[in-house]
């Protein structure tokens, strides 16, 4: 009996051995493709989305998968035109990383073209020249808002999730908001206008990129900064009250940008 039992233990490990074995063996390969023809092709910049590399167009080995480098760029060198078991036929780019270091096959479909982020980096570049307009105090606002600029991601320039060390439009824009609303003692008439100019502009770059609420309350914020700068009858505050107003443009548009409610 006993040896009945340690026979059947012996078959059942076997038998979950080699389970084990076709499953791994499963995630390794796939059906083979014949390959119709291959051709080199211009080398070009591109991203993955999901799938697998292998190691050659009959896509019978896969050695990477794609998700694990979805912020890597890779270079096309060759092209392959492949007829799966299916009858269906594919076409496969044979790709590598700028070091060499990950290279495979990889289906033309799961590739993109890398984004430029123009966009992003126009905009950090006219909010840099807007700041380079204004006072010394709006410049090195908290910690130096100014120097924000040279570690900043264009990645990831406008919200604090995912920004580098916290440094993003939306945090630049905070303290210029506190710049305004709190003007620095000894701040003179001139630096307090050149301040009130540069929250202008910064509604004049972003109004027309938010939804209609979102712009609906800047165009609101700016009517009544507008009714004082009019005013008939300034008094003695004149200027800290544009000011104050002015503040609260640019801490409107700084929410706005952080809550991901800007269009590129």
């Amino acid at each position: 009996m006993r040896k009945f039992v340690k026979n059947s233990l012996l078959v059942a490990t076997f038998i979950g051995t080699v389970g084990v074995s076709s499953k791994l063996n499963t995630l390794s390969t796939a059906a083979k493709a014949w390959v119709i023809s291959t051709h080199a092709i211009s080398k070009k910049p591109y991203t993955v989305s999901n799938g697998y590399f292998y190691s050659s167009p009959k896509l019978t080995k896969k050695v990477h998968n794609q998700h694990n480098f979805l912020r890597t760029t890779f270079y096309s060198y060759k092209s392959a035109t492949v007829k799966k078991n299916n009858g269906h036929q594919a076409v496969y780019y044979y790709v590598k990383n700028k070091s060499g270091s990950v290279k495979g096959w990889v289906w033309r479909g799961s590739l993109q073209k890398p984004k430029s982020y123009a966009q992003e980096k126009s905009d950090m570049n006219a909010v840099v020249t807007i700041i380079k307009g204004m006072s010394q105090q709006a410049q090195t606002e908290h910690d130096n808002t100014l120097n924000q600029f040279r570690h900043m991601d264009y990645k990831h320039p406008y919200q604090e999730y995912g920004s580098r060390g916290g440094r993003c439009i939306y945090s630049v824009l905070s303290n210029i908001g506190d710049c305004l609303e709190f003007p620095a003692a000894g701040k003179t008439s001139s630096e307090m206008q050149m301040d009130i100019q540069g929250a202008l502009k910064f509604y004049k770059l972003f109004k027309d990129r938010f939804n209609s609420d979102d712009k609906q309350r800047l165009i609101s914020d700016y009517d009544n900064l507008d009714d004082i700068m009019h005013s008939k009858d300034p008094d003695v505050n004149y200027l800290a009250n544009v000011s104050e107003k002015a503040s609260f443009i640019v801490v409107d548009i700084a929410n706005d940008i952080n809550a991901g409610d800007l269009q590129q």
